[in-house]
């Protein structure tokens, strides 16, 4: 079994290295001595991590803990950012500041098989992420002076993220997706803000409308139209909470083409008007 060493990949010679990929075939079973963190930001495929697999798309993100075996599968090539690095390179308070953020040690550190394995982040956080990478990946690969502080500091960055994110609820998926599923999946997170029908997701899936329903019920423990009007809605709802842009153009923004159809759903979910709830929002926020 092969095993990645972030130090050797690394042309800072740090337990940091950062870089972006293209891969349209499997990986083979492998280990990292370090910590792995893997965000895809285009496609579709399967990942299985100490021996269970998960469903990732375009905004998943994978946390590897150390020592933990790790492959994956491409329904769609799929493109992503790879992060290795090891703890070690936070010195003892750093470390232990890390360790007392919340979930940051179940994630990381007392990880067991129960533990999260992947995250999907909002469009908003996929900007973040991303940003935070393409800065990681410049100090790793053109390293100085400041190289070591500023990649720990970035590092640090996405760790947050992540755990931000570990705080929320969880879309829970059967154990073991379909393939059809996942590039069902695929093609809703890479379009859910255009409009989107079902004839186009079980095309995706290569499957007939009918078929492609039930699939998506049983693996997402939902219906494709009600798995889709959630994923509009969370994102109508942080553009709610950091965002001045009027609701209409929220709306249109996340998906929904017609204004009341979305107040409707947003009181369905909520129990408020999308006015009502920015207003909490920033009153809590004071």
């Amino acid at each position: 079994m092969k095993i990645f060493h972030p130090e050797i990949l690394s042309k800072a010679g740090l337990r940091i290295d950062a870089r972006k990929n293209s891969n349209a075939s499997p990986t083979p079973l492998h280990v990292h001595h370090g910590v792995e963190l893997v965000y895809v930001y285009s496609g579709a495929g399967t990942t299985a991590i100490d021996g269970t697999s998960y469903p990732i798309t375009k905004g998943t993100v994978c946390l590897i803990p150390e020592g933990l075996t790790h492959h994956y599968t491409t329904e769609h090539p799929f493109r992503f950012y790879n992060i290795l690095f090891g703890f070690d390179v936070f010195s003892p308070p750093e470390l232990a500041e890390l360790r007392a953020l919340p979930m940051m040690a179940s994630l990381f550190f007392d990880a067991g098989k129960n533990g999260a394995r992947t995250l999907s982040l909002m469009p908003t956080q996929h900007l973040l992420f991303e940003f935070t990478a393409e800065n990681l990946i410049h100090e790793v690969g053109a390293p100085n002076v400041f190289s070591l502080v500023r990649a720990k500091a970035l590092v640090k960055e996405l760790l947050i993220l992540i755990a931000r994110k570990a705080q929320e609820p969880r879309q829970a998926f059967c154990a073991r997706p379909s393939r059809a599923f996942i590039r069902m999946l695929g093609f809703v997170h890479e379009h859910y803000t255009e409009k989107v029908s079902l004839g186009q997701v079980a095309a995706a899936g290569g499957l007939s409308e009918k078929y492609a329903s039930v699939v998506f019920q049983e693996s997402a423990g939902k219906s494709f139209v009600d798995y889709l009007t959630q994923l509009r809605l969370d994102m109508a709802k942080h553009l709610l909470k950091t965002s001045d842009a009027p609701i209409i153009e929220i709306a249109f923004r996340c998906g929904f083409n017609d204004a009341s159809y979305f107040t409707l759903q947003f009181k369905r979910d909520t129990h408020q008007t999308p006015r009502q709830f920015r207003h909490q929002a920033i009153t809590k926020s004071l």
